[in-house]
């Protein structure tokens, strides 16, 4: 299960510690997985020669908009890996304490929800969409919400990669190609 890294899931533990040491681990793999995205995102900002807004790694990790892309992006992914780390600590299910959300086996991407199978979709630039922007920042964008026909309809790869056929290639207002909102849904394309 990836968790949101402002979230830590650490402070309940078994007779023996095991539990908390695992989800110390878990919390630790998150941090990581969300510096490398950030990473990756500064990296196509300058691939793209995008010269607006954050590029350090550090900062990029703090906008909320690239922490819900990150955990978003993630989730599902790391399932896997959870439960080798889960293994390593010899830790069955029912010894695991979670957040009391749903069980990942049931849960549902706003991708999914939102997006997939989708033709009639929402359109606006990621930029635009974000709310850590000041108008009056030479990086700010106006672009507004409009409704655009897909070639196809969007779909999620066995990857979990969002397809968006047709798409714009990048926001008609202020060039932006890598980040943009399809129905609520921030998608990043590298």
């Amino acid at each position: 299960m990836t968790d949101k890294p402002t979230e830590s899931m650490s402070e309940n533990t078994d007779s023996d510690g095991r539990t908390g040491d695992y989800e110390q681990k878990r919390d630790e793999l998150n941090e990581g997985l969300l510096e490398a995205y950030a990473a990756g995102f500064a990296k196509a900002k300058e691939v793209y020669d995008i010269e607006r807004g954050a590029t350090d790694v550090r900062t990029l990790m703090q906008i909320e908009a690239i922490t819900e892309s990150h955990y978003y992006y993630w989730d599902g992914r790391t399932k896997p890996l959870t439960h080798w780390l889960r293994d390593q600590f010899d830790l069955d299910d029912d010894q695991l304490v979670t957040d009391g959300g749903q069980d990942l086996d049931d849960f549902t991407t706003p991708a999914e929800k939102h997006l997939e199978g989708e033709t009639e979709v929402e359109f606006q630039c990621g930029v635009a969409a974000s709310n850590h922007i000041d108008p009056s920042d030479p990086e700010y964008c106006d672009h507004e919400p409009e409704t655009i026909e897909l070639d196809e309809p969007a779909y999620i790869d066995e990857n979990n990669r969002i397809h968006v056929p047709g798409r714009p290639v990048e926001c008609p207002e202020c060039g932006n190609p890598v980040e943009h909102e399809f129905n609520g849904v921030r998608v990043i394309f590298a």
